[in-house]
């Protein structure tokens, strides 16, 4: 996802609120927030995976920010895309012989089915049976006589 401007000035936390590197945690969810990656954005601001899930893990006021706040935001910019890829369609360059000489507009049929299910379950979901049907009869005498025939027939 591009990067339109920095969000730095948005805050996500109460001004009341004295949290411990409240500016790192707002930043890095600004920062999440124009990349979408929690990797990314770790990478970008130069914590580790591992103090994010502290911070998501500990921190009540974080953990709220980024489950109600950013996350959401970041769903509805990758529905945005999905459903420009899927409805809008793409332009993709048509070349001959290393030319280009042509643009199509492409469409993803699978992104569409997604969205679909998404918005209309009740009427897109996908209906798997898995129904199984056995008829065994086991007789506990000479249970052992009886699988002892069968392998002999079956060597036969």
């Amino acid at each position: 996802m591009p990067a339109t401007k920095s969000l730095y000035k948005y805050q996500f936390f109460d001004k009341n609120i004295k949290i411990k590197n409240k500016s790192d945690k707002n930043k890095w969810l600004n920062e999440y927030i124009l990349c979408g990656s929690v990797t990314d954005t770790c990478k970008k601001r130069n914590i580790s995976r591992t103090t994010f899930y502290d911070w998501l893990k500990n921190d009540e006021v974080f953990r709220k920010a980024y489950k109600e706040e950013a996350k959401p935001m970041i769903t509805s910019l990758l529905e945005d895309e999905a459903y420009r890829r899927a409805v809008v369609g793409v332009n993709k360059s048509v070349f001959y012989r290393g030319t280009k000489v042509a643009t199509m507009k492409v469409y993803s049929d699978s992104l569409l089915q997604l969205l679909l299910q998404a918005n209309c379950p009740e009427k897109y979901k996908q209906v798997v049976d898995s129904t199984v049907k056995t008829d065994i009869t086991v007789k506990s005498e000479n249970l052992t006589d009886a699988l002892a025939e069968r392998i002999r027939k079956a060597d036969e």
